[in-house]
């Protein structure tokens, strides 16, 4: 008989998951700007490369690095909206309901909330 034993020493993970992205963007504080992060260390925020524009625009940005303390960071969650856009945290969903006549209180058949995505716990939700 055969005994296989898990290599717990191995990054491999079990069949059917799939390593989660872990990507990030900046909201710089100074410019007011939003940036695609492409890495970060303890004391700065360094831009990504941004395909829309060319080379030589790319080469002069991400040279350039923002200190910590003048950027929010927002983590990219594993969701995207309509358009398939991905959703960070921090980021504000409206959500549009209908109620079926039986529910109907205040005469409004359609009504809006907003909600934003925070990290709780371990976990993205909706607050």
């Amino acid at each position: 008989m055969l005994k296989i034993t898990p290599d717990i020493t191995s990054n491999a993970l079990p069949l059917g998951i799939k390593p989660r992205l872990i990507a990030f963007r900046a909201w710089h504080i100074p410019t007011a700007k939003m940036w695609k992060v492409g890495g970060l260390n303890d004391h700065y925020v360094f831009r990504a490369w941004d395909d829309n524009l060319s080379d030589a625009e790319n080469y002069k940005i991400v040279d350039v690095h923002m200190p910590r303390e003048d950027c929010v960071l927002m983590q990219q969650t594993e969701f995207t909206d309509w358009f398939g856009r991905p959703l960070y945290e921090g980021d504000v969903l409206r959500c549009d309901m209908v109620q079926t006549p039986e529910d109907i209180v205040d005469g409004e058949q359609e009504y809006s909330f907003y909600r934003y995505i925070s990290f709780v716990k371990g976990a993205f939700i909706m607050v």
